[in-house]
C-alpha cells in the first residue's frame, strides 16, 4: 500500500469537508518475536498492523480518531467521527498543527529481520545464563525485530516519510536458590547490530548478578542512612519523572510546577547536565521527528545545574506561552562525572545502593515516595549486604539539587546514556 497517497487522499477528504486544518499519520508496524519462558524458547511469530490517525481543527475545535483500517467506508466513517467530536468540542486557540519548514525522508537499521540470528543470540543467552548464574530464574526472555513505516502530513504542506528497523531483547527475571525467592526485575535494551553475546550489553551481567544476590535479603537496621546510590537505570526513572511532573507540557500549561518562569536560573546541582537528543550517534536507536511533526532536535534542558529549556510541545508551548522544544522525547543523555562508581562507593560511611524504585506518580510539586527494590548496604565504602524491601522518600527538586556525585561511566539501553548517582537527603526508613 502506498501510505504517502493515503495520507494525502485522507487530508483531502478532511479539507473538502470543511477543516481549517488536519494532519495524518499512516504508519505499519511489522514484528518478529521469539518468546522463551523459564529458559525454553516457546513461540516464534511475526505479526503486523497499520495504525491511522487523523486530526481536524475547524473554528479552533479539535476532533481526533484512530483506526486500524484502511479500506474507504472505514475512512469516511472515521473521518464523521472526528468532525463529530471535534463540533462538540470547546474553541482551544492553542490548537494546530506542525509549521516545519523542511520536509524530511529517514531511514534507520536493518528494515528485515535476521531470525536465524535472533534464535541464536537468544539460544546462546539462555545456555549462558544456566551456566554462569544458577541461581537465576529467567521468567521470559523476549527477543523481537521491529521495522516501522510511518508517513507524516498535514494541509501546511508538511510531509515526512520515516522507516526504522529495530532489535530488542527483554528480560523479566528473579534470583531463586530453590528455597528462597528474591524480587523480581526486569530489563529492555536494543541491540546493535554487531552484538554477538547478549551478556555483554550494558548492564546485562550486573542485573543478573544482583538478583542472584537478592535471594536472601536482611533488614536496614536503624543506623542513619546518609546517602543513596542510584543505579543508571533507577537514576532514569527519577529522570522520567522530573520531566513530566516539573517540565513537560502539562505542569506548565497548568502551573503546577515549581520551575515556572525559572529558564536562566541554577536550580539544581551543578554536576547534572542533562538533555534530550535523540540522535545522538552512540545510541542504537534514533528518532528524526517528533510526534507533532516536526524535524527533531537536540534538546538541553539543564546545563551545569541552569535550566536551558523545558519540554514543551507545539500545543504545550502555544498554551502556556513558551518555546516549543526541539524535542520531548524520553531519549536522555547525561553527562558523566569525575569518578568511577567504585571510587563512589568507597568513600561512602552507610548507604544504600538502589536499584529499581516502584511506587506511585510522584506530586505535582515534586514530592514522592515508594519502595526501593533489589537494593544493597553500603557500609564503610564497600557493598555488604542485600536489603529487603526498603522505603525512600524525597522530592524531585531536591533529589537534583543534592547530587553528590555522578559516575565517571555512562550507561544505557541504547537509547539513553545515564551514569551512576550519589545523592544526599533521601529519606531512608526500614
Amino acid at each position: 500500500m502506498d501510505y504517502k497517497q493515503l495520507a494525502e487522499t485522507i487530508l483531502e477528504k478532511a479539507k473538502s469537508r470543511g477543516a481549517d486544518m488536519a494532519e495524518c499519520n499512516v504508519s505499519r508496524e511489522t514484528l518478529t518475536e521469539i518468546d522463551s519462558n523459564t529458559g525454553e524458547i516457546q513461540l516464534v511469530r511475526s505479526v503486523a498492523g497499520t495504525n491511522v490517525s487523523i486530526k481536524v481543527i475547524t473554528e479552533q475545535r479539535k476532533g481526533t480518531i484512530s483506526l486500524n483500517r484502511t479500506d474507504e467506508k472505514s475512512i469516511d466513517e472515521a473521518l464523521d467521527h472526528a468532525f463529530k467530536n471535534a463540533k462538540e468540542s470547546a474553541p482551544d486557540p492553542a490548537e494546530g498543527i506542525s509549521d516545519e519548514q523542511h520536509n524530511g525522508t529517514f531511514q534507520g537499521g536493518k528494515l528485515e529481520p535476521d531470525r536465524d540470528r535472533l534464535f541464536a543470540l537468544l539460544d546462546r543467552l539462555l545456555n549462558d545464563v544456566q551456566k554462569e548464574f544458577p541461581h537465576l530464574k529467567l521468567e521470559t526472555a523476549t527477543i523481537q525485530h521491529k521495522r516501522e513505516d510511518s508517513v507524516y502530513t498535514n494541509t501546511n504542506g508538511v510531509l515526512h516519510q520515516t522507516a526504522y528497523g529495530i532489535n530488542m531483547i527483554t528480560c523479566m527475571f528473579s534470583g531463586n536458590d530453590g528455597e528462597n525467592a528474591g524480587s523480581f526485575n526486569y530489563f529492555g535494551i536494543f541491540i546493535p547490530d554487531d552484538c554477538e553475546n547478549l551478556l555483554e550489553l550494558d548492564g546485562v551481567r550486573r542485573l543478573f548478578g544482583e538478583a542472584e544476590k537478592q535471594v536472601k535479603t536482611e533488614t536496614i537496621g536503624e543506623e542513619t542512612i546518609g546517602d543513596v546510590v542510584f543505579s543508571p537505570e533507577c537514576f532514569t526513572t527519577m529522570l522520567l519523572f522530573a520531566k513530566h511532573i516539573l517540565l513537560g507540557d502539562l505542569p506548565l500549561i497548568s502551573g503546577t510546577t515549581p520551575l515556572k518562569d525559572k529558564l536562566g536560573q541554577k536550580i539544581v546541582s551543578d554536576k547534572l547536565t542533562w538533555r534530550a537528543n535523540p540522535l545522538d550517534e552512540r545510541f542504537v536507536l534514533n528518532q528524526h521527528v517528533t510526534n507533532d511533526g516536526y524535524i527533531v532536535e537536540d534538546n538541553l534542558l539543564i546545563e551545569k545545574g541552569v535550566l536551558k529549556n523545558y519540554a514543551l510541545s507545539r500545543y504545550g508551548a502555544k498554551a502556556s506561552d513558551g518555546k516549543r522544544s526541539g524535542n520531548i522525547s524520553d531519549m536522555y543523555v547525561v553527562e558523566p562525572g569525575e569518578r568511577s562508581i567504585d571510587e563512589i562507593i568507597s568513600g561512602i560511611k552507610r548507604g544504600i545502593l538502589v536499584s529499581r524504585f516502584s511506587g506511585g506518580q510522584p506530586a505535582s510539586n515534586g514530592d514522592f515516595s515508594g519502595v526501593a527494590k533489589n537494593s544493597f548496604l553500603i557500609e564503610d565504602g564497600k557493598i555488604t549486604k542485600a536489603l529487603n524491601e526498603t522505603m525512600i522518600s524525597g522530592n524531585l527538586i531536591e533529589l537534583l539539587q543534592n547530587i553528590e556525585a555522578l559516575s565517571s561511566s555512562q550507561h544505557g539501553d541504547g537509547a539513553r546514556l545515564v551514569p551512576w548517582a550519589q545523592v544526599k537527603g533521601i529519606n531512608v526508613t526500614g
